[in-house]
């Protein structure tokens, strides 16, 4: 979506892109568990997005460190977060 918008440049597809950052880094892909869904309604993120609140629930169930440069994901107080 950021490359959609505009927001940061990518010298292939964005498909392209993510499959070889996984393919070339220790990121390891997580399925949306229905404990993550269910942790994404309630958990405290200062904004709507869905994404965001995907994205903390996912650290949260999964006892993860999320680092982001996100403001507002930088104020969830509910995981521990390492600002980028």
């Amino acid at each position: 979506m950021l490359a959609e918008k505009g927001r940061i440049g990518l010298a292939t597809n964005a498909e392209s892109w993510l499959a070889e950052a996984l393919r070339n880094s220790p990121i390891v892909e997580v399925p949306i568990s229905m404990e993550i869904a269910m942790s994404s309604r309630s958990i405290s993120v200062a904004n709507q997005d869905p994404a965001d609140r995907f994205i903390a629930a996912s650290a949260k169930v999964l006892g993860l460190t999320l680092v982001t440069s996100d403001k507002k994901l930088l104020k969830c107080s509910e995981i521990e977060v390492l600002s980028a």
